[in-house]
């Protein structure tokens, strides 16, 4: 029987918009696409978890406008159980610029997702104690991770964090997730390096052993991912693809590997099917659309390359 997960995090809206390059300060370029759809990191991932067939529960904010209400409406056509808190602010906005490489950059507009308070998280306690996994990101006010956490821990939930966007966190905090999943720019953040310093994978996993984070996984881009647990590091090497634009790659992993989670799946297994999917993922426009479903993922995967070292602490 598979599992609950509930996720909490951002809703909102994304516009997308094609460039052949990015634009310099003070330059104006031409767009050659827009698409508009429904957003956010956790938004993302619960989809991507309903894709997947797991029974999937969201909690998030929006504000009384007419993406707000769309955000309702795509959730619900998903299939998702939701509980959405609703406040007299503006909905989320992103807007990402994509080029010719399948690149892009992004710019957020919080919006409501700023008010979402620590009570709101305690009205929707009982999705969270009827789960089995909770999925949280950074989008959303520190002190609603506090509460979610604090919910999880009392109750048996296995907690996962994907610290992003990047922020210094107190290892304290990190050591009550049974699983982290920053990116390489939100590992060196958590490390406290400089975003520039440049670490090997074997470095970065010794340092969060260090810090008595015992499982984690640090996405690498068309690197791959590096899976840590339990004193041993594996890098599962990159599924190669024709990028086309890598815009929620990072969501699309952390849906899919914790879906597989719910599905009894171990965690180096998990990862790779993960890897799979978000491969899959940039092959498409856009960030909805491109979201695989299991099936998909099953029938087109490819068994990685992984490379098993031991850390010495």
């Amino acid at each position: 029987m598979h599992k609950r997960v509930t996720v909490i995090g951002l809703s909102g809206q994304s516009i997308f918009i094609g460039v052949d390059r990015f634009p310099r300060i003070g330059e104006t370029v031409s767009s050659t696409d827009v698409l508009i759809e429904c957003g956010g990191k956790g938004f993302n991932q619960a989809i991507t978890l309903a894709r997947f067939g797991v029974d999937t529960a969201f909690i998030s904010v929006v504000g009384d406008d007419e993406y707000g209400r769309e955000c309702r409406k795509v959730m619900a056509d998903a299939g998702v159980k939701t509980h959405f808190v609703q406040k007299p602010y503006g909905t989320s906005f992103a807007v990402i610029h994509r080029d010719k490489r399948g690149d892009n950059v992004v710019t957020v507009y919080k919006g409501v997702s700023g008010f979402i308070t620590a009570a709101d998280i305690e009205n929707a306690r009982e999705l969270i104690v009827k789960s089995d996994f909770l999925l949280l990101q950074l989008e959303l006010p520190i002190e609603t991770v506090y509460a979610a956490v604090d919910i999880a821990e009392k109750h048996g939930v296995q907690a996962i964090l994907n610290p992003a966007p990047a922020a210094q966190l107190n290892d304290d905090l990190l050591r009550r997730f049974c699983l982290i999943t920053p990116n390489e720019i939100e590992a060196r953040v958590l490390l406290k390096y400089d975003e520039d310093k440049e670490l090997s994978p074997s470095e970065l996993a010794r340092e969060f052993f260090k810090k008595g984070i015992h499982r984690f996984i640090i996405t690498m881009g068309n690197k791959g991912a590096l899976v840590g647990e339990n004193g041993t590091a594996t890098m599962i090497h990159a599924i190669e693809v024709e990028a086309v634009d890598t815009t929620g790659a990072g969501d699309v992993f952390n849906g899919a590997l914790t879906a597989m989670l719910a599905k009894g799946y171990c965690l180096l297994d998990a990862a790779k099917f993960a890897v799979n999917a978000s491969a899959i993922s940039v092959t498409k426009k856009g960030v909805f659309d491109s979201i695989p479903t299991f099936e998909i993922t099953e029938k087109n995967y490819v068994e990685p390359f992984c490379e098993k070292f031991k850390i010495d602490l």
